[in-house]
C-alpha cells in the first residue's frame, strides 16, 4: 500500500479541497526569568502553545466556483469547526485567515492558503498554583535577596586577624556540620560532597580568599546545600534531604564559640560578621527546604502536615530574628506562603493515621487483610506499631495504621 493511500481527503465544514503541501507549529508556552548576578536564567513553562496549521489548497474542475464559494463561506463562519486534515487527522479548529488566488494561466482552478488555529475545548482558566514551579521562582528569589544581603551585611575590610579567625572558624563549623549530613548517605553518592567543602574551607583562608569576597562566599555555601539535598534527589529522597538539612536553621556557630561583648567598634564588627554567617546559613537552609518540600512524596497528611509546620516554624523564627534584614524578611514570607500552599501537594489524596484496637490477639496478616483487604500490608502496621512478633499481635491494644483513601 502506498503512503498516498493514508492521506484523508480534505474537508471543512463540508467543503472540500485539495491540499499540495502543509505546515503545522506548536511547541512550549516559556516566561523567561533572568536574575542579577546569576548567569543560569530560568524558564518557567508556562503549558503547550495552541497548534498552528497552514495549508496550501485548491479546487479545481468544471463547478471550481461553486467549490470556491462553499469553502470561502465556511472559513468565514463564526466559531470552531472540524478540519479533516490530510497528514494529520480530524482536528478541531477555527479558521483565522484564508487567501485566494485565481488566473487565467490555470483556468477551472482556485488556489487558498488557509491557516486554522487548534481551538480546543472552551474551558475557564483554573484557578490553582504550580507550586512546584512556583516554589522554584521563589528559591531563586530568596537566595539572590539572601547572597545580597549577607554580602551587604558582612565585611573584614580593617579587622585584626582574631576577628577574621572568629569568621573563618564558624563559617568553617557550618561547612563540616553540612557535611556530616551526608556522612550515612551511599558513598558513591556523598563522593563529590567532602572534596566541595574542602575546597570552601580552603578558599576562606587563601590569598584573596572568599571572606574577601561575600556574595561568592554565600553562593559556595548555597551550592552546598544544593549538592547535598542532590544526593537525595537522585535517589528520590526528598524527605531524606529535609530531614537532613533542617537541623542547619537553627545553627548557632558551633560548639565552644565564646561569646562577645560588643564593647568596641572591633568587637561591634565582629559580632555583626557573627550574625550575618549564622543568619546566610540558617537561611539557606530554610530556602533549600522550601524548593524541595512541594514535590516530595508523603506517606500521610500528618506527615506532610508537619513538614509543612516544621518548616514555616523556621521560617518564622528566622524571619523574627532582629538581624534579619527587612528584604530577608519579605521574601521569606514568600518561601512560606509557597510551603503553604503547596504542602501537602493540591489535589493529593494522602491517607490519615488512624487508631484501630483489635479486640482479640491475632496473625499480622489477619489483621492486615481485615484493615485492608490485602494481607501484603502486613508489613506495614508490623513495622508502624513495632510489633515484637508478626504472628501475635495483641489484642485490646490501640494500634496506628492508614486509612484507606
Amino acid at each position: 500500500m502506498a503512503w498516498t493511500d493514508n492521506l484523508r481527503p480534505a474537508k471543512f465544514r463540508g467543503a472540500s479541497f485539495k491540499v499540495e503541501s502543509h505546515d503545522a507549529s506548536g511547541g512550549r508556552r516559556a516566561v523567561k526569568h533572568e536574575f542579577p548576578l546569576r548567569d543560569t536564567p530560568y524558564a518557567e513553562d508556562m503549558g503547550r502553545r495552541a497548534k498552528e496549521f497552514s495549508l496550501d489548497a485548491y479546487v479545481v474542475g468544471d463547478d471550481y466556483m461553486q467549490q470556491r464559494d462553499a469553502l470561502m463561506r465556511a472559513c468565514d463562519e463564526a466559531g470552531s469547526a472540524e478540519l479533516v486534515h490530510p497528514y494529520l487527522g480530524t482536528l478541531k479548529v477555527l479558521c483565522t485567515g484564508w487567501a485566494l488566488r485565481e488566473s487565467k494561466s490555470e483556468g477551472r482552478m482556485a488556489r487558498f492558503t488557509l491557516s486554522f488555529l487548534e481551538s480546543g475545548e472552551p474551558e475557564s482558566p483554573s484557578d490553582s498554583t504550580d507550586y512546584a514551579a512556583q516554589a522554584l521562582f521563589t528559591y531563586d528569589e530568596a537566595k539572590q535577596v539572601a547572597m545580597g544581603a549577607f554580602a551587604d551585611a558582612f565585611s573584614i575590610d580593617g579587622l585584626p586577624d582574631f576577628a577574621v579567625d572568629d569568621a573563618i572558624e564558624i563559617a568553617t563549623n557550618a561547612a563540616e556540620a553540612i557535611g556530616e549530613v551526608v556522612q550515612f548517605v551511599n558513598e558513591v553518592r556523598r563522593d563529590g560532597i567532602g572534596p566541595m567543602i574542602g575546597r570552601f574551607v580552603s578558599a576562606l583562608t587563601g590569598s584573596g580568599g572568599l571572606l574577601g569576597r561575600p556574595f561568592e562566599l554565600a553562593s559556595s555555601l548555597f551550592d552546598i546545600y544544593h549538592a547535598v539535598a542532590g544526593i537525595f534527589e537522585s535517589d528520590d529522597d526528598e524527605r531524606g534531604a529535609i530531614r537532613g538539612l533542617s537541623p542547619m536553621y537553627s545553627f548557632a556557630g558551633g560548639s565552644g564559640i565564646t561569646p562577645i561583648q560588643p564593647t568596641t567598634s572591633t568587637r561591634r564588627s565582629q559580632q555583626a560578621n557573627r550574625d550575618a554567617l549564622i543568619g546566610l546559613v540558617r537561611q539557606a537552609a530554610v530556602i533549600e527546604v522550601s524548593r524541595i518540600a512541594p514535590v516530595a512524596e508523603y506517606e500521610t497528611a500528618e506527615d506532610a502536615e508537619e513538614v509543612r509546620d516544621q518548616i514555616t516554624d523556621e521560617v518564622d523564627e528566622i524571619s523574627e530574628a532582629p538581624e534579619t534584614p527587612d528584604e530577608v524578611y519579605a521574601v521569606l514570607q514568600k518561601v512560606r506562603a509557597v510551603v503553604v500552599g503547596g504542602v501537602p501537594p493540591e489535589g493529593a489524596r494522602l491517607p490519615d493515621l488512624v487508631t484501630i484496637t483489635p479486640a482479640q490477639t491475632i496473625p499480622s496478616l489477619v489483621l492486615a487483610y481485615d484493615t485492608y483487604e490485602d494481607a501484603e500490608r502486613e508489613a506495614e502496621i508490623v513495622t508502624r506499631n513495632n510489633i515484637k512478633h508478626p504472628g501475635f499481635v495483641p489484642g485490646a491494644e490501640p494500634l496506628r495504621v492508614l486509612s484507606n483513601v
